[in-house]
């Protein structure tokens, strides 16, 4: 289970719960996931973050989600990302994902200097930039920035199997010049999601933002052509003329339909007509 899988069960919960009611919850939840024996230990890590804190209740301890918690939404990991909302399911809702940015930690410093001498396909220019750029094949649209410290950052896959690749490709390269490396793809987390969908039809972004308010939305068409919204849970949404919008920020499938769901949802208050066939339950 991942913390944010954690969050949400107690926020779902009541914002506070004993250990043995978040495992059955848990149990009841993930039923094919065998992870709950680490409960305690994702508990524990977010505590130290502040998103959780205990409380004596009658010789149990009870684990409540602090005000940090119930507004920080956790990263993703790779093995968890389509467990409540699969790829096809965005398809059949119109959603289109653009990009897929994930991080992996290789848990070892490296030497870029040496690397970008052994490896054709890596870039390294430390004069102008720290990071070096990897990249992972001529089929790929994948690329990968590569840290001394071992963090690597992978941006512009589709979806999950290119993100997973991109980050095998560097991984048996290093392996293939001697480097020990210990981490693997499970490990990789989801930084963020950017994704497309389309109202099909066109908008007053001036009237939309005069009538949803100056503390959510942003518009500056002499800047940027679009209306930028900021939804609840910190995804940001910018919303064309054209109906288009793209939604980044998220770290989930389950995000991104939510955060179309909102302004769907916030169109429809200030009274902006939108077909009956957007269902996005």
């Amino acid at each position: 289970m991942s913390q944010e899988d954690i969050r949400r069960l107690l926020i779902e919960l009541g914002k506070e719960a004993s250990l043995q009611e978040l495992s059955e919850a848990a149990t009841h939840e993930f039923p094919n996931r065998t992870l709950h024996s680490y409960l305690h230990e994702r508990l524990d890590s977010m505590q130290q973050k502040g998103l959780v804190q205990t409380k004596e209740c009658e010789g149990i301890t009870k684990w409540i989600l602090t005000a940090k918690g119930e507004t920080t939404t956790l990263e993703t990991n790779i093995c968890e990302l389509g467990t409540r909302v699969s790829e096809n399911s965005l398809s059949k809702h119109g959603v289109q994902i653009s990009n897929l940015v994930g991080s992996l930690d290789l848990q070892r410093a490296l030497d870029l200097s040496a690397l970008s001498e052994d490896l054709d396909n890596m870039e390294y220019h430390p004069e102008s930039y720290p990071s070096a750029i990897f990249y992972p094949s001529e089929e790929s649209s994948s690329t990968i920035m590569i840290h001394t410290s071992g963090r690597i950052s992978i941006s512009g896959a589709r979806d999950e199997q290119q993100i997973i690749d991109a980050a095998n490709n560097l991984l048996c390269s290093l392996r293939n010049l001697g480097i020990e490396i210990n981490a693997n793809t499970d490990e990789i987390h989801i930084n963020n999601i950017v994704a497309n969908f389309d109202f099909e039809r066109e908008f007053d972004l001036e009237q939309i933002s005069l009538a949803l308010g100056l503390e959510r939305t942003e518009y500056e068409p002499e800047q940027f052509p679009g209306l930028i919204f900021q939804s609840s849970m910190n995804s940001t949404i910018s919303l064309f003329n054209s109906g288009k919008c793209v939604i980044t920020g998220a770290k989930s499938y389950e995000e991104v339909l939510a955060v179309i769901k909102e302004i769907y949802n916030e169109l429809n208050m200030i009274g902006v007509d939108l077909p009956n066939e957007y269902d996005l339950d």
